[in-house]
């Protein structure tokens, strides 16, 4: 963005009673019961405790019985297990990753959002990363999912990270991919634009660039598209079409028709293993060791 907004400016797009990541769903702190069977993929696929003598075979085993789990639920264990999720809104993965055995804390700007996670027992910081003012070397995973397009400094975000991460840490960092097929598509109507929330995006050279600047090395990428950002892409130019042309759209928005989402999921699927995905769920490293 250009002119990037002043925080008085920016804060009017974040409705407290509206924005997602500032209240909880009916599900956000449900009991989180980890199974039987997604304990051995953890265990044996991901290094969880309590620790087991791992070898090929049974890492092999746990990590082909983690394609029957969700990719999101599946994040490598790393060091002690103390882990900071920067953005955390009101605690929902902290309340997640609690259950699978981390340490969570979490930095949240708003206040209301935090405190709805503190009265959930959750360590919340309101406040800014920087203010949090968290010792060196404090954590074994720092977590940055879809928080670095917002903040008006990315650099000075990634160094402070690089600064509390312990030598082995890991960063997990999601981004939208400016570089992907679908911003080319739709352009201006590309759905994770999200003007004026969105103050930066990111290709993956830039961010690679971005985060050697920092201190970090860009370990590894994974592309994660959906049908339904793509039908939120393509229901947004139908309703700019419509206004221009002094129309009424009829119907469901196109993101709300589920045929049109099965149809579209095996494209989309395509697009991330040709690495144009709208997604960049990256594995962050210190740059000095190496894994």
């Amino acid at each position: 963005m250009d002119p990037i907004p002043t925080p008085e400016e920016i804060g009017r797009f974040y409705p407290e009673a509206e924005y997602y990541a500032h209240r909880p769903s009916a599900g956000t702190f449900r009991d989180v019961r980890v199974s039987r069977f997604k304990r051995f993929v953890l265990r044996h696929g991901y290094g969880y405790p309590p620790r087991v003598r791992r070898n090929i075979i049974s890492t092999l085993a746990g990590r082909l019985a983690g394609l029957f789990v969700s990719p999101k639920h599946l994040v490598p264990w790393v060091g002690d297990g103390k882990l900071l999720d920067v953005g955390c809104g009101v605690g929902s993965a902290l309340w997640r990753m609690r259950a699978m055995g981390w340490q969570v804390q979490g930095v949240e700007p708003n206040a209301r959002a935090a405190a709805i996670g503190q009265e959930q027992g959750l360590k919340i910081f309101a406040g800014t990363l920087d203010q949090a003012r968290f010792p060196d070397a404090s954590f074994d995973l720092v977590r940055l999912s879809h928080v670095l397009e917002h903040t008006p400094s990315p650099l000075a975000t990634l160094v402070e990270v690089r600064r509390i991460l312990k030598p082995q840490g890991r960063l997990l960092l999601a981004v939208p991919n400016i570089a992907s097929f679908m911003f080319r598509r739709f352009g201006s109507d590309w759905f994770p634009l999200e003007l004026p929330r969105h103050l930066f995006h990111f290709s993956p050279a830039t961010l690679r660039a971005l985060c050697q600047r920092a201190g970090l090395e860009l370990y590894r990428v994974r592309y994660a598209s959906s049908a339904e950002m793509l039908l939120r892409s393509w229901q947004y130019r139908r309703e700019v079409q419509a206004r221009t042309r002094h129309r009424e759209l009829r119907g469901p928005p196109l993101n709300q028709r589920r045929w049109l989402k099965k149809l579209l999921t095996p494209p989309v699927r395509v697009a991330d293993l040709c690495r144009t995905g709208e997604i960049m769920e990256c594995t962050c490293l210190p740059a000095d060791p190496k894994p």
